[in-house]
């Protein structure tokens, strides 16, 4: 199963609103829950963010510089 969101402007949710009763049956609830933890989660933003940084670092020991 999948779930998301939506943002944009009153138009674009209304008619976004009009697709998604036509698309199929609706997210189950209990699913809706999670998703409201999974988004809430940013642990492993800032767990992958670090990642990076390490990457990025060792790149640059091995490359010279970032960009070149």
């Amino acid at each position: 199963m999948r779930v998301g969101f939506a943002a944009g402007d009153r138009k674009f949710l209304s008619a976004f609103h009009e697709f998604a009763q036509c698309r199929g049956t609706p997210v189950p609830v209990p699913l809706q829950h999670v998703a409201v933890a999974a988004y809430s989660d940013e642990m492993h933003v800032e767990e992958n963010r670090r990642l990076y940084r390490i990457k990025f670092d060792l790149a640059d020991q091995i490359l010279g510089s970032r960009y070149g």
